[in-house]
């Protein structure tokens, strides 16, 4: 993990956006993958599980879509600070970007 504590203006909070970018995008990535795994799973056909299944569906649909927009907006933030930042301090950009995402420099 790298610390980056900077002086430079807008460092610290695309610091601390470029995590929260990261958690979103994951958590979409999850929901998705949880909501294909219960959409290839067959329905119950006229039973009490099949409202619940339904159910299911439609909630994890919503929570992935909701995961979804959240990433976008996040990311959206993420690219217009980062961008702003690397016009004034381009190593210092380098350095968050590596400690959002964990690569080396």
């Amino acid at each position: 993990m790298i610390l980056v504590a900077s002086a430079v203006p807008g460092a610290n909070e695309a610091l601390a956006l470029g995590r929260d970018a990261r958690a979103a995008a994951w958590r979409a990535g999850k929901m998705r993958t949880e909501l294909d795994r219960r959409l290839t799973r067959p329905v119950p056909e006229a039973s009490p599980e099949r409202g619940w299944a339904l159910a299911n569906r439609g909630r994890y649909a919503l929570e992935w879509g909701s995961a979804e927009t959240e990433c976008a907006r996040l990311s959206a933030r993420w690219d217009a600070l980062m961008d702003a930042l690397r016009e004034v301090a381009p190593r210092t950009a380098d350095a968050v970007d590596a400690a959002v995402w964990g690569t080396d420099l």
